[in-house]
């Protein structure tokens, strides 16, 4: 592509030079040397990772992972895990707690791709290559008294037992809420007087 659109612009160039009566005469050589060795072993910036993946979440066109108060990421490329700490607001189960982990694991591949060149993007049947060569520990504790909600370690290069499949998840969030939103009924001032999901 890089080739292609260099070959395109010198026959702009080209153009222009016959339009304005100054063809050049001196032979111009152009020299392309891309550079398509990538590093054998990625070494990852893991500010930078936990950076691109809170940027990840953000532009998401949905957003289910609300429940989420606060996420650190940090690793260790000496010993090649990377960990994840969460905090979740009150009432969240550890199977929402899962389906964050998941979406983590996709997020977490996605912005390491950004860095090395070898990274294939997750997809919905796949957590990327990034696991392969990096363990991971995700905790997820409760925002008010650090209670364990969930966690998973997951030792580099062996099979993730979550479902990469976070859409589907995401789908299902999309029509609860739009049940919700359905039957919710608000009272004067905008204050919720009936709350289907109330127990």
């Amino acid at each position: 592509m890089r080739k292609r659109s260099i070959m395109i612009l010198a026959a702009a160039a080209f153009a222009a030079a016959m339009l304005a009566g100054c063809m050049p005469t001196d032979k111009t050589e152009i020299q392309i040397n891309p550079d398509f060795n990538v590093a054998e072993k990625a070494e990852l910036d893991f500010t930078e990772l936990h950076n691109e993946v809170i940027e990840l979440f953000a532009t998401d066109d949905v957003q289910p992972y609300t429940f989420i108060d606060s996420v650190d990421i940090s690793g260790s490329d000496s010993d090649r895990t990377i960990y994840v700490d969460a905090t979740a607001v009150e009432g969240v189960t550890s199977e929402d707690a899962q389906h964050f982990a998941a979406a983590m694991l996709r997020k977490l591949n996605d912005a390491a791709a950004t860095q090395y060149a070898g990274y294939e993007l997750s997809s919905s049947s796949s957590f990327g290559p990034l696991y392969n060569d990096y363990s991971v520990k995700i905790v997820v504790t409760g925002t008010d008294d650090a209670s364990m909600i969930y966690q998973i370690e997951l030792p580099a290069g062996k099979d993730i037992p979550l479902d990469p499949n976070v859409e589907k998840y995401e789908d299902e969030w999309v029509k609860a809420a739009e049940v919700y939103m359905d039957n919710v009924v608000y009272g004067a001032g905008g204050k919720v007087v009936y709350d289907p999901t109330a127990k």
